[in-house]
């Protein structure tokens, strides 16, 4: 039934997605306060395993927050910056939404680990946070657009000099093309 997770904790589930602050202060509370939520009660921790992105929990401070992951986007200083919100099946299918965001919160770049992104030899672009995190469970060096396909600004890599390898899913190809040609 809504709000409950596969091993039965029960997290509420809302037909709306849940509000999530604009102010700095108050979305790094948020984020503290989802992830954890998800550390210390394991039920939460299923939608990640079923995404394979389970080992990114820790270093990447996901959480759970009413049926959907939150996905802290990070600056290099491990500072938060905004905040994305994936809907688990049950939240997806009350609010017909996969994905939610702070009002006005414009597009930004994710990276997993900036750590990884300075140390790399190739950077990869996907056009999903959760192929990020996927591809960060690898431990590649990966990047993506927190506003989709076609939001993905080639000037967040200038300061990279090294080979960019771009992942499209299917029929993201013309997108993964157009961003080929921006990038130097």
């Amino acid at each position: 039934s809504p709000g409950t997770t596969k091993r039965g904790a029960w997290s509420p589930v809302s037909s709306y997605p849940p509000h999530i602050p604009s102010d700095p202060e108050e979305q790094a509370q948020f984020v503290v306060e989802a992830h954890q939520s998800m550390l210390h009660n394991e039920s939460f921790r299923w939608y990640a395993q079923q995404r394979g992105i389970e080992g990114r929990i820790e270093s990447c401070e996901l959480g759970w927050h009413e049926g959907w992951l939150v996905l802290p986007i990070k600056s290099p200083m491990n500072e938060v910056e905004g905040i994305v919100l994936r809907a688990g099946p049950q939240a997806e299918k009350l609010t017909g939404l996969r994905f939610t965001q702070p009002r006005g919160q414009r597009s930004m770049i994710y990276c997993p680990d900036w750590s990884l992104l300075t140390r790399a030899d190739c950077i990869y672009i996907v056009f999903g946070m959760i192929d990020a995190l996927t591809l960060s469970e690898l431990r590649l060096a990966v990047v993506t657009t927190t506003g989709g396909a076609k939001s993905f600004d080639a000037s967040w890599l200038e300061e990279y000099r090294k080979p960019i390898v771009v992942v499209p899913d299917k029929e993201e190809e013309p997108q993964a093309y157009s961003l080929l040609t921006n990038l130097d």
